[in-house]
């Protein structure tokens, strides 16, 4: 096994592992990048920056720009209105989008977003381009930085420029259980069977998504030679999730691979045949869109300097477990309220991004592109 590549972690550790597992190293802006813009610092009588004032002058800007891929966050936004009077507007876009769009922003001179929540895919496109702002200096709660709140006993702040707040877990395969027998699928050879050939979806691994997660997780333990056998069985290679969802839900398909858990949870929820598939090779863990980060221009600096602050306290936090029900890696989060499948177990085998997948994520891309070439469209 190559080790650099790939991790296995057991539950115990895993989510601690995770928050120094998943940086994508230092970044020194390079010459002519944006530079971050000030923040209310005055200093309090507790030698921590004036809380007070922060809040007051937040309260002045009204409102705030989210720039956001999957995880919603109209919870959030409500509560913090109701709480502070400030408006959070959200454009819902993925990374690939949003790194495109804050590019051209930048370029013309228009600073309009504020913070921006999206995956690695997104922190791998923004970082490079000196679109993302250090979080040091930002994060000042003494209730946030408390280490004994998060897993691990670690604030899980990743190289300086993002929050990881979510520690998730799930399968990358799932399977229709009226086509697809409960021992039927063991381990990821088992995909390989020709009976399962034209009934497989995979989500497109050409696209920042669970697909591109896939690929980049297993090429490591499962080989080239095994990702050129899959496209031997013909999946059909997809980008709409919800319909990834309904296809496999509906049994037009047996199996689907890197689909997106919130809509398979929601459709077995509602009486659905489908079931995440356990293998030897182990389940995914990781923060999937549950990162926020701030611009290095925040149009409204105060206001995005109290909303990152609050949504990492035990009441921001809950709200977000409640609205995409994934757990919080704060440890006092409840999670009575989250489907079994999502909460890391005990003893359980998890195999999660490293550094280096995160580095070579467009190497995997290309590499999937070439290995898949004759079923992509």
């Amino acid at each position: 096994m190559n080790s650099r590549i790939y991790c296995l972690v057991i539950v115990t550790v895993a989510l601690a592992a995770l928050i120094g597992c998943v940086s994508t190293g230092p970044a020194t802006p390079a010459a002519g990048q944006v530079q971050p813009a000030g923040v209310v610092a005055d200093k309090g009588k507790t030698g921590m920056p004036d809380w007070d004032k922060t809040v007051a002058e937040a309260r002045k800007e009204g409102y705030l720009t989210l720039y956001r891929s999957s995880y919603g966050y109209d919870r959030a936004a409500a509560r913090f209105r109701q709480k502070y009077g400030i408006t959070v507007e959200q454009l819902v876009l993925n990374g690939g989008q949003i790194a495109e769009r804050m590019s051209r922003e930048y370029r013309a001179g228009l600073y309009n977003v504020d913070l921006i929540s999206t995956g690695y895919g997104g922190v791998r496109l923004l970082k490079p381009l000196g679109l993302l702002a250090p979080l040091d200096e930002v994060m000042v709660l003494p209730e946030v930085l408390d280490s004994s709140k998060w897993v691990g006993g670690k604030f899980p702040l990743v190289e300086h420029y993002q929050v990881d707040f979510v520690g998730a877990v799930g399968s990358l395969i799932w399977r229709n259980t009226e086509l697809v027998g409960p021992n039927e699928i063991k381990e990821y050879r088992d995909i390989l069977n020709p009976k399962w050939k034209g009934k497989i979806i995979f989500d497109d691994p050409q696209n920042s998504g669970a697909g591109t997660q896939w690929f980049r997780l297993y090429h490591s333990t499962l080989g080239e030679d095994y990702m050129r056998r899959l496209m031997q069985q013909e999946p059909l290679v997809m980008r709409d999730k919800r319909l990834e969802a309904e296809w496999l839900a509906r049994g037009k398909y047996a199996l689907l691979l890197g689909g997106s858990a919130g809509n398979l949870l929601d459709f077995r929820k509602a009486g659905a045949p489908i079931q995440p598939v356990e293998t030897k090779e182990g389940d995914w863990i990781g923060p999937s869109s549950g990162i926020i980060q701030m611009a290095p221009r925040p149009a409204h600096p105060n206001a995005a300097r109290l909303f990152i602050n609050w949504l990492l306290t035990v009441e921001g936090q809950t709200l977000m477990s409640e609205e995409n029900m994934v757990p919080s890696l704060r440890v006092d989060v409840p999670t009575g309220h989250l489907d079994a499948d999502v909460v890391p177990k005990p003893g359980k085998v998890y195999v999660a991004d490293t550094p280096e997948t995160i580095a070579k994520a467009n190497e995997y891309m290309e590499m999937s592109a070439r290995i898949f070439a004759p079923i992509l469209k």
